[in-house]
C-alpha cells in the first residue's frame, strides 16, 4: 500500500472512530510499517555494497592479471630480442636458446659431429638437459642421436655434442631439446 492511501486511511479512521486512541494505534502502525520498510531498505543496501564490492574486487583481479601478462609479454620480447642480438635461437623450453658452434671451435672422432651452445636465460633445467636430433640427407631421415647434458639453471652455458653413429652422412637436425 503507498504512504498516500495509508495516510488516507489513517485519517478516514480518526474521523470516524473520534478519538486519539484510534489516531495513537494508526500512528503505531504508520511507524512499525516505516520501520519495516526503513529495515528492508537496509538490507537491500547492504547487499548492493557486498555486490559493489565483490565487482570491484573482480576487476581489479581482472586488471592485474592483464597487467602480468602484458609484463610477461613484454619480458619475453626482451629476452627474444636480445637473444636475437647475440645470434641465438629458442631452443625448446621457454627461455633456453641455443646457437650451433662453428666446425673450428670443436673436432670430432671417427664419426661426424655437430656443437652447439645452450644458453639459459631463464629456464631452470634442475636434472638435465635432453637433447634429439634427426640425421637428415636431403630430405631423407637416415638416423637419429641424442644427447644429455647435466642441470642448467638461469644464467648458465653448456655445451652438447652430437655425434652420428650411423655411418651415413648427414647434417643434424634438432627435434626435441627438453629440461629436466
Amino acid at each position: 500500500m503507498s504512504v498516500k492511501a495509508f495516510v488516507v486511511l489513517a485519517v478516514v479512521v480518526v474521523v470516524a472512530a473520534g478519538g486519539a486512541g484510534a489516531f495513537a494505534y494508526l500512528s503505531h502502525l504508520h511507524l512499525a510499517s516505516t520501520h519495516v520498510a526503513f529495515a528492508d531498505a537496509e538490507d537491500r543496501l547492504e547487499i548492493a555494497r557486498d555486490d559493489h564490492a565483490d565487482r570491484v574486487a573482480q576487476e581489479q583481479a581482472a586488471a592485474s592479471a592483464a597487467a602480468a601478462a602484458e609484463d610477461a609479454a613484454e619480458a619475453q620480447a626482451l629476452e627474444e630480442s636480445v637473444a636475437a642480438d647475440l645470434g641465438l635461437t629458442p631452443a625448446g623450453p621457454p627461455g633456453l636458446y641455443l646457437q650451433w658452434a662453428p666446425t673450428t671451435d670443436f673436432t670430432c672422432g671417427y664419426w661426424d659431429c655437430a656443437a652447439f651452445v645452450l644458453v639459459s636465460f631463464d629456464a631452470t633445467c634442475s636434472s638435465m638437459v635432453y637433447v634429439e636430433a634427426n640425421i637428415v640427407s636431403g630430405s631423407t631421415v637416415v638416423g637419429f642421436t641424442n644427447a644429455t647434458l647435466g642441470s642448467l639453471r638461469p644464467g648458465e652455458t653448456g655445451v652438447v655434442m652430437l655425434e652420428n653413429f650411423s655411418g651415413l652422412t648427414g647434417d643434424f637436425q634438432l627435434t626435441q631439446v627438453n629440461c629436466w
